[in-house]
């Protein structure tokens, strides 16, 4: 990214419209994440308690972040978290909880978590890690789009007797 051309400031403000799912069985925790993420701008958030209404509205919706609980009744966080990643979404994920176990930690980014939050979380450190997971996102689905851009472009040079089309 680069600010020079607003190139940074173009991915940020695109980031700022992406769709934010928060799942947390906890009233209080899910109402501040989502406060704290609009008082930085991210104002297209939808909010799940438990896993199963989570997955559904992940099913349905162009979900590019999911803040997830760790601990939840029911079904868990990387329950949630290992679903995310059998659908082959795009949507990236940070867990979210107040233990303070290595082992959770370790579980989570083995579930190919994008990230890891501790409770309490501070708005500022919730917004930086917001925005740093959405734009790496960003920068892989751009290079998605140009590898297949480029694949495409080869194949159709080879097809064409090393003409490009």
């Amino acid at each position: 990214m680069n600010d020079a051309t607003g190139t940074g400031k173009i991915v940020r403000a695109k980031i700022k419209e992406e769709q934010i799912l928060i799942v947390d069985d906890e009233t209080d925790a899910l109402e501040y994440m989502q406060r704290s993420l609009a008082y930085y701008g991210f104002n297209n958030v939808q909010v799940a308690t438990i896993a199963e209404e989570a997955l559904e509205i992940l099913c349905e919706d162009d979900i590019a972040l999911a803040l997830i609980d760790l601990r939840m009744p029911g079904k868990g966080g990387l329950w949630l978290l290992r679903k995310i990643r059998e659908l082959q979404t795009y949507t990236a994920a940070v867990v979210v909880s107040a233990s303070r176990e290595f082992q959770d930690v370790k579980e989570a980014l083995n579930c190919d978590a994008d990230s890891y939050l501790n409770k309490p979380i501070r708005k500022e450190e919730l917004c930086r890690t917001t925005t740093t997971v959405l734009e790496k996102r960003h920068l892989t689905l751009s290079n998605q789009r140009f590898q297949k851009k480029l694949e495409s472009a080869f194949w159709d040079q080879e097809n064409t007797g090393g003409h490009i089309s």
